[in-house]
């Protein structure tokens, strides 16, 4: 599902692994295998985690940032590393354990882990993640203090924000589908809902049509919709 979602941006329906790698390459795979670590319907199969799109958020704002770093440090891969040290700084509530504990065990890069395991007190990884958690808890006079270290300005703040909140809020809303109805109506059931990790499809998202085939007609809480070809 999360393959197949809108904001991976994939123009056809991914069918297998192998499939998904073509389609969207290693490094955008990895990236949304990572964020089912927060997953809360792989353990519970009930509501989302709002860890997920906090993480998600964050290390999306990691990665945005980290090219206006001023100087930009010299770290391999800096926009991935950015972008795994936000994603991961929130597994110490994920899991309950201590992040010291975590990095023992993370296969990660040296800055990388140095910025998860002491935010602000490193490299310029660790001191950016310092500001937006700063910044998360209302601290903002902090936060303001602490971009201005590394050459960050409220206008570039401000836009690497709207776009990774906007890049988080749609892991989890929005789906591209089709239907075919033949034989008889089809219903989005509580069980559709429950694949999502919602109780019911439409718990947290809206619904678009645009009908491509004859005459049909939709019906919402009872209520019939006449729609024609569009």
């Amino acid at each position: 599902r999360l393959v197949n979602s809108a904001a991976v941006g994939a123009r056809t329906q991914i069918t297998s692994f192998t499939h998904a790698i073509t389609i969207l390459g290693r490094r955008q795979l990895q990236r949304w295998l990572q964020l089912l670590v927060y997953a809360n319907h792989l353990a519970e199969g009930q509501g989302p985690n709002p860890l997920m799109q906090l993480a998600a958020a964050r290390g999306r704002q990691m990665e945005l940032l980290c090219i206006a770093l001023d100087p930009k440090p010299e770290i391999l891969d800096l926009c991935d590393s950015a972008y795994m040290t936000g994603l991961f700084s929130l597994l110490e509530v994920l899991i309950n354990l201590p992040m010291q504990d975590i990095v023992k065990e993370l296969p990660l890069q040296d800055e990388v882990l140095e910025a998860l395991a002491t935010p602000g007190q490193g490299g310029q990884l660790s001191r950016l993640l310092a500001a937006l958690c700063a910044g998360e808890a209302g601290r903002y006079q902090e936060a303001s203090e602490r971009f201005a270290e590394l050459g960050i300005s409220p206008e570039k703040l401000t836009k690497a924000q709207a776009t990774a909140f906007l890049w988080a809020s749609h892991i989890d809303r929005i789906v591209f589908g089709g239907i075919m109805p033949v034989q008889g109506p089809l219903a989005f059931s509580d069980a559709l809902g429950k694949t999502f990790g919602v109780s019911y499809f439409l718990e947290r998202r809206e619904l678009g049509l645009i009908n491509i085939g004859g005459p049909g007609v939709v019906v919402v809480d009872g209520i019939p919709f006449e729609i024609g070809n569009a």
